[in-house]
């Protein structure tokens, strides 16, 4: 019996797309040991303010292309960007 299988990067705030995909998949694979992709959307994305879309990153420590997704870190200060940020909204 064949199966689906789906591979994705993981992504900060995923794309309508990538939760479709995961309900047809039987199999569902999160591509974390490749490499970071910078300017990417891993640790960014946007969301609609009151004046129209705000981008928005979340820090991490030491990023680098050279290291894989799963090996990068946030940074120390996220406790204190997570608070700022949320108080945003």
């Amino acid at each position: 019996m064949a199966k689906t299988v789906s591979i994705m990067q993981p992504y900060l705030w995923p794309y309508l797309g990538y939760f479709q995909l995961l309900a047809l998949s039987d199999v569902f694979i999160v591509y974390d040991d490749v490499n970071f992709i910078k300017k990417g959307w891993i640790n960014r994305n946007r969301v609609l303010g009151a004046q129209g879309p705000l981008l928005f990153s979340v820090p991490l420590q030491s990023v680098s292309q050279n290291k894989t997704i799963k090996d990068t870190a946030l940074h120390q200060t996220y406790d204190k960007w997570r608070f700022k940020f949320l108080n945003r909204f």
